[in-house]
């Protein structure tokens, strides 16, 4: 069995017994994600369709994430859980500082951020959810080269990358909501309103033959989406887009098995603008006539 060791001290000699998260067949949840970004990642002009994006390498910073981990404790009745449980919180109460929190996932920097949460199963069990914060996480990997790749990322096939795509949602079939008016009166402003940026989802199954394999394909990830500058994305079927990554990602549906290792990823994309629309094309090839006309009266006079 997998141990769980909380500032070096083995839960199980307190009576804890790793379980499984949700969709998963292991006892922690969140240690994979990627991080949000943290500061101002983008602005959103008024006269322009979309966002310019924070995306030079100075401008570009990381937040922690959230890891939960989930178990049990038995005992011959809920008063003996409840003092075995209570041996837990003792030790929690303890911290002053970050703990490592360490198990054959990995090690992890951590402090209890929120309630541990504790529900009685019968009369001989108690369920119990930690939930920790890791402020600073280490991401590692190198982005991978691309290989001219007809459909992937950055020219870089999703086979390359070591994942499968298995949805891409959004709104890529729609116009994306107007702006807000910065105008006293809405009719002052009729005609001029620009749209949001777009928002797509990529959801990515990962299957791999190991722990190593499935951790090295999340460091081409991590590296890729932190990469300075913008990705472009091109799939069948679509239109090319270019975005990049300000809230992370998240891995779910997490299972471990002896010679396999599979998980889904799932991380919002945000695209840096719109293509031009037909009523802007118009406005922007008067806004030409008027000026070539403007200049050929000042040249007459």
């Amino acid at each position: 069995m997998n141990a769980y060791r909380l500032n070096n001290i083995d839960l199980r000699h307190l009576g804890f017994i790793p379980g499984k998260q949700n969709a998963s067949n292991i006892a922690l949840a969140g240690c994979f994600d990627m991080p949000a970004r943290t500061g101002k990642t983008f602005h959103s002009w008024g006269g322009e369709h979309g966002i310019e994006p924070y995306v030079s390498a100075a401008e570009i910073s990381f937040g922690g994430r959230e890891i939960s981990l989930v178990g049990y404790v038995y005992g011959n009745g809920k008063l003996d859980c409840t003092n075995k449980a209570n041996r837990i919180f003792e030790l929690v109460d303890s911290f002053s500082d970050l703990v490592p929190l360490s198990c054959k996932w990995g090690t992890y920097q951590v402090y209890v951020n929120q309630s541990v949460t504790g529900a009685f199963i019968g009369d001989k069990a108690l369920r119990m959810i930690f939930n920790f914060f890791e402020p600073v996480v280490v991401m590692g990997g190198s982005k991978t080269p691309g290989t001219n790749a007809e459909y992937g990322i950055d020219g870089i096939s999703f086979k390359d990358l070591g994942a499968t795509l298995l949805r891409f949602a959004g709104d890529r079939a729609s116009r994306p909501a107007p702006k807000a008016l910065g105008f006293t009166s809405e009719a002052d402003g009729l005609g001029l309103k620009k749209t949001e940026a777009r928002e797509i989802t990529l959801k990515m199954f990962i299957d791999q033959p190991d722990q190593a394999s499935f951790m090295a394909t999340l460091d081409r990830f991590y590296a890729l989406f932190s990469a300075p500058g913008l990705r472009k994305l091109s799939l069948p079927n679509d239109l090319s887009r270019q975005f990049f990554v300000k809230d992370g990602f998240k891995v779910s549906n997490i299972n471990s098995w002896p010679n396999r290792m599979t998980g889904i990823i799932e991380c919002k994309t945000t695209e840096s603008g719109v293509l031009e629309t037909y009523a802007d094309l118009i406005d922007n090839s008067s806004r030409k006539i008027t000026s070539s006309f403007n200049n050929l009266i000042k040249v007459k006079i």
